[in-house]
């Protein structure tokens, strides 16, 4: 129960960090073309939050993260085809309407209590 509740709070703490951003005026300034799907930026955003709990735990155990962090980060570009530019001005867009971040955010949260109900149940 203490890991889950660990785990929340890193959510809430990135969900807050994202959405109290201020954004720049160029920050929204993104191509149709370029612009992640709802489900494409639930995914993204799942495997953000398990990558950042991850990084959270090895660096409680006393592990230098450096190296992980950048090799998560850089499986997590690779495997969505993005650049983290186009990430950082999706998030921009999304975060610029904020009902759709937050219905974004219930999609993230349901889908992340349902793999972690996965791996409880093994």
């Amino acid at each position: 129960m203490k890991n889950y509740m660990k785990k929340i709070f890193i959510l809430l703490l990135i969900t807050a960090f994202f959405s109290c951003k201020k954004t720049q005026p160029n920050d929204n300034s993104i191509a149709s073309k370029d612009i992640l799907s709802n489900n494409q930026m639930i995914a993204i955003l799942v495997d953000i939050h398990f990558i950042e709990a991850d990084l959270f735990l090895k660096q409680n155990s006393g592990k230098d993260v450096k190296y992980y962090t950048q090799y998560y980060y850089n499986f997590l570009i690779n495997k969505y085809h993005i650049t983290y530019k186009q990430f950082k001005a999706n998030i921009g867009y999304y975060s610029s309407n904020i009902k759709e971040f937050e219905n974004i955010y219930e999609q993230v949260v349901t889908t992340m209590s349902q793999k972690q109900g996965e791996i409880y149940k093994k």
